[in-house]
């Protein structure tokens, strides 16, 4: 089955979900920084952008993780991510 839109019916594609647990320890593989980001990627299927986002996204909401409140608004990465 071809990867481009024009050549699959509609719906035929699926696009992966994943867990915010599955994701919470993607980016901290990451922020580990024993393996690269490729090797994270094919290690669990992942694209490097897609880890690297996991990554910031943690990081930028780990200081929520102590204080009580909820976490920050999410990121432009993760807005435009969201509009596709």
């Amino acid at each position: 089955m071809a990867r481009y839109a024009g050549n699959v019916e509609r719906g035929a594609m699926k696009r992966k979900s994943y867990s915010p647990v599955f994701k919470s320890n993607i980016g901290l593989e990451g922020i580990k920084g024993v393996m690269t980001g490729n090797d994270i990627g094919t290690k669990y299927e992942g694209h490097l952008v897609q880890i690297s986002q996991w990554k910031k996204a943690l990081l930028a909401n780990v200081d929520s993780i102590f204080d009580g409140k909820s976490p920050k608004e999410p990121t432009e990465v993760d807005e435009a991510k969201s509009s596709k």
